[in-house]
């Protein structure tokens, strides 16, 4: 995913997520969830952040682990967006009445793709669907401040998330109000 204040290469799935979130002048994490397992590994500048935002002394360069339930874990954990693979449409027939298909297109990355878009209020989303073999969902280009253009690829390739090697301290306990950081 690429938006304008952040990049992530993370590969995930219903159960799994492992990759990298980038926040745009303010650092990186590593984040791996397995299950009900999260671990993330802030750089320092995110670490620092962490710290004064919760109230609590957050290592960096260290695996911090929890679950989806501690709330700065939780925060962190919803960036893999596991709960939303294989989740199915709630479009229903008005939204989907307001579909329009367009013409085969070609990506940046040249593959072949069917664009489908929907208007509302002036903001347009455009998702393209591979356009040949399996129907993956390539691409989604959007206008909305709530939704992110995001790229997608690597279909039925594993996640292998596992838990990180070395030393993996608990999460500490602190109270982590809402943040853009999330």
């Amino acid at each position: 995913m690429t938006r304008e204040d952040a990049q992530t290469n993370l590969l995930l799935s219903a159960t799994e997520c492992s990759g990298t979130i980038d926040i745009t002048g303010q650092g990186t994490i590593a984040i791996i969830m397995k299950g009900r397992d999260v671990w993330a590994k802030p750089d320092s500048a995110i670490a620092a952040w962490a710290s004064e935002q919760g109230g609590v002394t957050i290592p960096a360069r260290t695996w911090l682990h929890g679950t989806p339930d501690h709330p700065l874990m939780g925060r962190l954990a919803s960036w893999c967006h596991t709960d939303k693979v294989g989740e199915p449409d709630k479009a229903g027939a008005k939204l989907a009445a307001q579909l329009r298909k367009g013409d085969v297109t070609t990506l940046d990355d040249g593959r072949q793709a069917v664009p489908v878009s929907i208007e509302a209020d002036g903001n347009k989303v455009t998702w393209y669907a591979a356009a040949t073999g399996t129907p993956f969902y390539l691409r989604q280009d959007a206008t909305r401040g709530d939704m992110e253009d995001l790229a997608y690829s690597d279909f039925g390739a594993p996640v292998n998330a596992k838990p990180p090697e070395g030393t993996v301290a608990e999460a500490p306990a602190g109270s982590w109000p809402n943040s853009e950081l999330y």
